[in-house]
């Protein structure tokens, strides 16, 4: 697929940020992480005009305010939801309430969650140089998709409750 730079020349350069589960370097969530990044993640941001940065979630179940800041620079979120790392999701959860492009990234064989089937994704396993071929290509085309979009995203669990609360509230079933 090719890609085109989606940027006016004199603009300042959008952020993809990877979020990755806490893991020691050399485990093998570790080694998922590096593939993650290196392979897929930085040069398809790259070939965007993108600049890539990672985060990893250090502690599990925190946020740090250095996590929310790159969050809040970032224009794309991909998130390794394979080991269901709690600071993943609530990393997550945060970037839907900033209307932030994100992309799941899952084992090949998992399953994603119920609320999340509609949303984007990669099936990876990092171990297989096919897949990872196909996440990139995946890849490509989702930020293809938010580059037609201006890096804004409301299809997501967040802005799907606020709607159906606000509907539900303006024809008077409010449900509280």
């Amino acid at each position: 697929m090719e890609v085109r730079n989606h940027l006016p020349s004199d603009a300042k350069k959008p952020k993809c940020l990877f979020i990755g589960p806490s893991s020691e370097k050399n485990s093998p969530a570790g080694e998922r992480f590096k593939v993650i990044y290196d392979s897929i993640v930085e040069p398809v941001a790259q070939a965007f005009g993108m600049e890539a940065e990672d985060a990893l979630c250090d502690r599990p179940r925190v946020i740090t305010p250095a996590m929310f800041r790159q969050i809040r620079r970032a224009q794309v979120i991909v998130a390794d939801v394979s080991g269901g790392d709690t600071c993943v999701t609530y990393a997550l959860a945060f970037a839907h309430s900033l209307a932030r492009c994100t992309v799941f990234v899952t084992n090949e064989n998992g399953n994603l969650a119920f609320d999340l089937e509609g949303m984007h994704y990669l099936r990876l396993d990092h171990e297989d140089p096919e897949s990872i071929r196909r996440a990139k290509d995946q890849l490509t085309t989702h930020l293809s998709e938010f580059a037609d979009l201006g890096w804004i995203s409301v299809a997501n669990p967040f802005f799907h409750a606020a709607f159906a609360l606000t509907h539900s509230a303006a024809v008077g079933n409010d449900a509280s």
